[in-house]
C-alpha cells in the first residue's frame, strides 16, 4: 500500500483542524483526493493558507470552497448538439442509449444526446487563461490534462464531437450532468492512467455507472423505461466503425468522474441549507396513547384481531415501500411486526421500556397469532433513519445526538432483571443476536458461558489465549438493545427521536451495547464517533477483543 505523501497529510490536517461543517471538510478533502496530482492540490491549499494576510484559515478555505463550487458547476451546463452530430451519434449507438444495449427494439425509447463535458466550457471568461477559475482548474487537472481537454472540446471534426457525446435517457442525463452518478471502468473500484488511454481502433469499452452515496438518486429510468433500481449498472459501449464513429472518450469520462463527487456533495450542501423538515407532532401524546391503549384492551380479543386483520390488508396498498418483509406500516399511526425470530421477547421488551423508562421507543398496543407466529401491534415512532440523514447533521447535532443516546442508555441500564438468568432475553429465554454464529444462544448464569459462544469455528487457540485477560473480567449484566444499527436509530430535527427494532433486547454484559453498535459501523470513522462519545473509553479493551474476533470471521459465521 502506497504511503500518503507528507504534503497531502499536512493539507488534510489543515482542512480538518479548521472550524468548518462536515460537508465543507469532505469537499476540500475531495479536491485533494480526486485531483490528478494530489501533491500539487495539497500545496495549493497550504500556500493559500500561508499567504493569507490577516484572514483566518476558515475564511480562506471557505473562499476556496466557493470557487470549487463555481468550477464544478461549469460541468452542469447544457449545450445544443448540432443536427450533424446527432445523426452521427445515432449511427454509432443505434436505436438504444449507451446503457441499454440489447433491450427490446420494439419498445419506444426515451433518449437524448448528452455531452460528457460541455464543449463551451472554455468559452467562459472565468475559465480562460488568467480567468478567476483557471488556476484552480489547472491545479486540479494539471496543465497537460487541461490542454488535452481544451483540444478535445474545441475539435470541430466529426470524430472530435463524437468523443464527447453519447445517448442517455433524460433522467440519467440529468443525474450524470449534476454528478449524482459517475462512470468508471467495469469491475474496477477506481480509474487508473491506463484506463483513460485512447485506443484508436477500439470497438467496445466496458463501464459501470454508479449512483453516488449518500442521498442516492431515485426515480431514474433507462431509455426503454426500465427503472434504474440498483446502485450500479454495468454496460458496454460499441461501434462498428472505430475510425469514423469513434467511442466516447475515456479521458473525458474520467474528467467527469473527478468532478462528480464534488457536484453531488454540493447538492447535499444545498439540501442542508434548507434546514430540517418540520417534525409533525403525533395525533396523541404518550400519556393519551397509554389511556387509549387501556381502553382499547377492554374490547374483546376477537374483535380487536378482526380490526388488526382489516388494517393489515390495507397496509401494503397505502404504505408499499417498507424495508422489511416482517414489518408493515398500517393506518392509525401503527406498525405490525411478525416476531418470527424472537416471538415473545420483543413485546416483553417494549413493556419493560414503557414501565421503567421514557426512552423514545414504540408503545406495545397488542399481540395476536397468525399461522403460529406472534404478530406485534405497536405505535409508529416519528423520525428518519440515522443511516439516511447522518450526512446532513452538523458536528454540534452529532454530539447532541450522541448525548441523547447516552441518556437513553442510562435509562435502559436501570431496568431490573426479573428472569432466573444473568444473561438471557427479557422472558428468560435464549438471546437473539446477529453477532454470534447461529444467531441464538443462552440463557446463561455465568459470563464464561456467554463468552464461549463468541468464538467461531475459525478462532484458533492463540487468539483465544490473547483474549483471555479481557474475557476473564467480570462485567455487570444490563438491559441491552443489542442492535443500535443506524437503521434502528431515528432522527427528527437533528435530535434522537426514536429507537426501534427491539427483537435482540436482552440482559447482556455491560460492554455489549457499545461493541455491538461499533460492529455495525466498523471502519466508518464519523459514525463510530457517535458511539465513542456516547460510551466514552470505558470499554476500549473489550472493543479491541471483539474486533480481533471480527477480523477472523467478519460476517459472524
Amino acid at each position: 500500500m502506497s504511503r500518503t505523501p507528507k504534503v497531502v497529510e499536512a493539507a488534510v490536517a489543515a482542512i480538518m483542524s479548521a472550524q468548518l461543517t462536515p460537508t465543507e471538510h469532505l469537499l476540500l478533502k475531495d479536491f485533494v483526493a480526486n485531483a490528478v496530482d494530489a501533491d500539487r492540490a495539497a500545496r495549493y491549499i497550504l500556500e493559500l493558507i500561508e499567504q493569507s494576510s490577516g484572514q483566518s484559515t476558515e475564511n480562506v478555505l471557505r473562499s476556496l470552497n466557493r470557487d470549487w463550487r463555481r468550477l464544478a458547476a461549469k460541468l452542469t451546463g447544457v449545450s445544443e448538439v448540432s443536427p450533424r452530430s446527432q445523426t452521427l451519434l445515432r449511427l454509432r449507438d443505434g436505436p438504444h442509449c449507451a446503457l441499454t444495449e440489447g433491450s427490446d427494439h420494439s419498445v419506444p425509447k426515451q433518449m437524448e444526446p448528452a455531452y460528457i463535458i460541455p464543449p463551451t466550457i472554455f468559452d467562459d471568461p472565468d475559465m480562460a487563461y488568467k480567468g478567476s477559475l483557471h488556476s484552480l482548474l489547472v491545479t486540479f487537472l494539471t496543465p497537460p490534462k487541461v490542454s488535452k481537454m481544451r483540444n478535445l472540446l474545441r475539435s470541430d471534426s466529426d470524430q472530435g464531437m463524437l468523443k464527447n457525446l453519447w445517448l442517455l435517457s433524460p433522467s440519467i442525463h440529468s443525474a450524470f450532468r449534476n454528478g449524482h452518478v459517475n462512470i468508471r471502468p467495469k469491475m474496477k473500484i477506481d480509474w487508473d492512467d491506463e484506463d483513460e488511454c485512447e485506443v484508436a481502433d477500439a470497438t467496445e469499452a466496458r463501464y459501470t455507472i454508479t449512483k453516488l452515496y449518500p442521498d442516492e438518486c431515485t426515480g431514474l429510468q433507462f431509455s426503454d423505461g426500465a427503472p434504474f433500481e440498483d446502485s450500479i449498472h454495468m454496460f458496454t459501449t460499441r461501434t462498428k466503425d472505430p475510425i469514423h464513429l469513434c467511442l466516447p472518450s475515456a479521458f473525458l469520462l474520467r474528467v467527469h468522474y473527478r468532478f462528480s463527487n464534488a457536484l453531488h456533495l454540493f447538492s447535499i450542501e444545498d439540501r442542508i441549507a434548507k434546514g430540517w423538515p418540520r417534525c409533525a407532532p403525533g395525533l396523541l401524546g404518550r400519556n393519551a396513547q397509554c389511556v387509549l391503549h387501556r381502553l382499547w384492551l377492554c374490547i374483546p380479543k376477537f374483535a380487536r384481531v378482526w380490526c388488526y386483520r382489516s388494517l393489515f390488508k390495507a397496509g401494503p396498498y397505502l404504505y408499499p415501500n417498507e424495508i422489511s418483509t416482517l414489518v408493515q406500516r398500517v393506518p392509525l399511526g401503527l406498525y405490525f411486526k411478525r416476531c418470527e425470530r424472537s416471538q415473545g421477547n420483543e413485546p416483553s421488551a417494549l413493556k419493560l421500556l414503557e414501565r421503567y423508562t421514557s426512552v423514545p421507543a414504540p408503545l406495545l398496543v397488542d399481540t395476536f397469532q397468525d399461522d403460529g407466529v406472534t404478530v406485534m401491534v405497536m405505535t409508529r415512532v416519528r423520525g428518519q433513519m440515522l443511516k439516511n440523514v447522518f450526512h446532513l447533521m452538523s458536528y454540534v447535532e452529532r454530539d447532541q445526538f450522541a448525548d441523547d443516546l447516552a441518556a437513553s442508555i442510562r435509562q435502559l441500564r436501570r431496568i431490573p432483571n426479573h428472569t432466573p438468568y444473568m444473561f438471557g432475553d427479557t422472558t428468560g429465554g435464549p438471546m437473539v443476536d446477529h453477532r454470534v454464529p447461529d444467531g441464538r444462544f443462552g440463557p446463561f448464569n455465568s459470563e464464561a458461558d456467554f463468552n464461549s459462544h463468541l468464538y467461531h469455528i475459525g478462532i484458533g487457540p492463540e487468539l483465544k489465549e490473547s483474549l483471555a485477560p479481557v474475557h476473564l473480567r467480570k462485567h455487570r449484566a444490563f438491559f441491552t438493545h443489542s442492535d443500535l444499527h443506524l437503521t434502528n436509530l431515528l432522527v427528527c430535527g437533528g435530535r434522537l427521536s426514536g429507537i426501534i427494532d427491539w427483537e435482540c433486547a436482552a440482559f447482556k454484559p455491560e460492554y455489549w451495547e457499545f461493541t455491538k453498535a461499533m460492529y455495525g459501523v466498523w471502519n466508518l470513522k464519523a459514525q463510530e464517533a457517535i458511539f465513542q462519545r456516547a460510551f466514552g473509553d470505558v470499554y476500549k479493551e473489550e472493543l479491541e477483543a471483539e474486533q480481533a474476533l471480527w477480523r477472523v470471521t467478519p460476517f459472524g459465521i
